[in-house]
C-alpha cells in the first residue's frame, strides 16, 4: 500500500493548506479549490461520490483524481472520507451519539466499513475515541 506525504489536510475557507513535513503548499489549481469547497460544505449533508464531485466542478472523474494526485498526492476518495471521518469525530463528541448512526449517516456503507476507516486512520476504532473522549471531558 503506497503511502502519501501529506500528514495533514486542512480544508478550511475556501484554500487548501497542505502540510508535507513543516512546510505548507497553497493549491492554486482552481479546479480543486472549487472540488475541496463542495467537499467541506456538502459532506455534512449528504453522503456523494467522486463522480458526482467531478459533475460538480465540470470535468471528468479520470481528469478529477488525476488533479488531486498531482497537487496533493491523494484521490479525492482520501479526502472525501477524511473530511468525513473529520465531521463523525466531532458528532461522536456529543452525548448519546450511537456509532452505528453516525456511520450511516456520514455515506460508510456499514459500521464495520466505518470502524475500519476510523482505526486505520486514527489508530483506534469509534467506540474507544468515544470512551477516551468522554473520560477525558470528566
Amino acid at each position: 500500500k503506497k503511502t502519501s506525504a501529506i500528514h495533514h489536510l486542512s480544508l478550511q475557507s475556501s484554500k487548501l493548506n497542505v502540510r508535507r513535513s513543516s512546510r505548507n503548499h497553497q493549491v492554486d489549481d482552481i479546479i480543486i479549490q472549487k472540488a475541496l469547497a463542495h467537499i467541506r460544505l456538502s459532506v455534512t449533508h449528504s453522503p456523494f461520490r467522486v463522480g458526482e464531485l467531478a459533475d460538480f466542478v465540470g470535468i471528468s472523474r479520470t481528469n478529477l483524481t488525476e488533479r488531486f494526485q498531482s497537487k496533493l498526492g491523494i484521490p479525492p476518495a482520501d479526502v472525501i472520507r477524511r473530511e468525513r471521518l473529520s465531521v463523525a469525530k466531532q458528532r461522536l463528541k456529543r452525548p448519546g451519539e450511537m456509532v452505528k448512526s453516525v456511520a450511516f449517516s456520514m455515506g460508510f456503507s456499514s459500521s464495520q466499513e466505518f470502524a475500519r476507516f476510523f482505526k486505520n486512520t486514527n489508530g483506534i476504532t469509534p467506540t474507544q475515541f468515544v470512551k477516551s473522549d468522554s473520560t477525558e471531558t470528566k
